[in-house]
């Protein structure tokens, strides 16, 4: 009957330990930066708990993941294509004369 009980009793400081460690990432922690680049309004809310949070969370993993994925995000809406890092060639450019 006592090891049931130590067995129960670690199981919950380790399930606890577990859950305050997630806690520290935010209320989307974990995740690539393609993945907050594809959720943007979670990548938001993680922002937004990043930049809320005391000066070192800017500089967790994660947060540098989300602000990679809104990045992302800016740099899609710019250029029309997550791929496309090419320049613009200068046949594809409209000359106006005046």
């Amino acid at each position: 009957m006592k090891k049931i009980i130590q067995a129960i009793a670690l199981g919950l400081v380790l399930g606890l330990a577990g859950c305050a460690a997630q806690a520290h990432d935010g209320p989307y922690g974990g995740h690539t930066s393609k993945w907050y680049a594809n959720h943007p309004k979670q990548d938001a809310d993680e922002a937004k708990w990043c930049d809320a949070g005391s000066t070192h969370r800017e500089d967790t993993k994660t947060c540098n993941a989300a602000y990679q994925g809104i990045n992302e995000q800016l740099t899609h809406a710019f250029y029309g294509s997550k791929s496309s890092n090419k320049r613009q060639s200068t046949s594809d450019i409209v000359h106006f004369t005046a």
